[in-house]
Protein backbone atom coordinates (compact mmCIF):
# COMPACT_ATOMS: atom_id res chain seq x y z
CA UNK A 1 0.00 0.00 0.00
CA UNK A 2 1.34 3.42 -0.90
CA UNK A 3 0.44 6.55 1.03
CA UNK A 4 0.42 9.77 -0.94
CA UNK A 5 0.21 13.48 -0.29
CA UNK A 6 -1.43 15.46 -3.11
CA UNK A 7 -0.97 12.48 -5.39
CA UNK A 8 2.78 12.29 -4.60
CA UNK A 9 3.86 8.97 -3.02
CA UNK A 10 5.39 9.62 0.40
CA UNK A 11 5.36 6.25 2.19
CA UNK A 12 4.93 2.52 1.71
CA UNK A 13 3.16 0.18 4.07
CA UNK A 14 4.30 -3.41 3.56
CA UNK A 15 4.84 -6.56 5.58
CA UNK A 16 7.94 -6.72 7.71
CA UNK A 17 10.77 -8.70 6.19
CA UNK A 18 12.28 -11.54 8.17
CA UNK A 19 15.46 -10.33 9.83
CA UNK A 20 18.10 -12.42 11.59
CA UNK A 21 16.99 -13.03 15.15
CA UNK A 22 20.34 -13.45 16.90
CA UNK A 23 22.91 -10.77 17.56
CA UNK A 24 25.59 -12.74 15.72
CA UNK A 25 23.38 -13.12 12.64
CA UNK A 26 22.53 -9.41 12.67
CA UNK A 27 26.19 -8.42 13.01
CA UNK A 28 27.11 -10.75 10.12
CA UNK A 29 24.38 -9.21 7.95
CA UNK A 30 25.51 -5.66 8.75
CA UNK A 31 29.10 -6.64 7.88
CA UNK A 32 27.94 -8.10 4.53
CA UNK A 33 26.07 -4.86 3.81
CA UNK A 34 29.17 -2.82 4.63
CA UNK A 35 27.33 -0.94 7.39
CA UNK A 36 29.91 -2.05 9.98
CA UNK A 37 33.41 -3.48 9.81
CA UNK A 38 34.90 -6.05 12.16
CA UNK A 39 37.49 -4.75 14.63
CA UNK A 40 41.12 -4.78 13.52
CA UNK A 41 42.16 -6.61 16.68
CA UNK A 42 41.21 -7.36 20.24
CA UNK A 43 39.95 -4.44 22.33
CA UNK A 44 42.43 -2.67 24.57
CA UNK A 45 41.93 -3.19 28.30
CA UNK A 46 39.79 -0.56 30.01
CA UNK A 47 41.49 1.44 32.74
CA UNK A 48 39.17 3.79 34.65
CA UNK A 49 40.50 7.22 35.48
CA UNK A 50 40.84 8.59 39.00
CA UNK A 51 37.66 9.65 40.81
CA UNK A 52 36.87 13.35 40.63
CA UNK A 53 35.80 15.00 43.90
CA UNK A 54 32.23 16.34 43.85
CA UNK A 55 31.15 14.38 40.79
CA UNK A 56 28.39 12.47 42.56
CA UNK A 57 27.06 15.60 44.24
CA UNK A 58 27.01 17.44 40.90
CA UNK A 59 25.23 14.53 39.21
CA UNK A 60 22.61 14.36 41.95
CA UNK A 61 22.12 18.15 41.84
CA UNK A 62 21.50 17.99 38.08
CA UNK A 63 18.84 15.34 38.71
CA UNK A 64 17.19 17.48 41.37
CA UNK A 65 18.01 15.10 44.25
Amino acid sequence: MTTSNREEPVAEIRPLSKKPTTLGARVAELERQGAIVPPAGPPEPFTPGPPLPGTLAEFLADRGN
